[in-house]
């Protein structure tokens, strides 16, 4: 999809296999397309302080957040 904005997650479905992308990264998971999305947004962002929101069919939203109060 063009357009999309630059926070945004793109997975697809291979064999049973969900594969996520974001800016370089890629993370796969057999569980489904939104923990694919979760652990390519971890690789990128290097923690868990996200909420994910789904964007569309094979489009995950990354919302950074602040769990932790800092």
């Amino acid at each position: 999809m063009k357009n999309r904005p630059d926070d945004v997650i793109t997975v697809r479905d291979s064999c049973a296999t969900h594969i996520a992308r974001w800016r370089g990264k890629t993370a796969s998971c057999t569980a489904g397309p939104q923990y694919a999305a979760c652990a390519c947004a971890k690789k990128v962002l290097g923690h868990d302080n996200f909420a994910l929101m789904t964007w569309g069919q094979g489009y995950w939203q990354v919302m950074v957040t602040n769990k932790h109060g800092n």
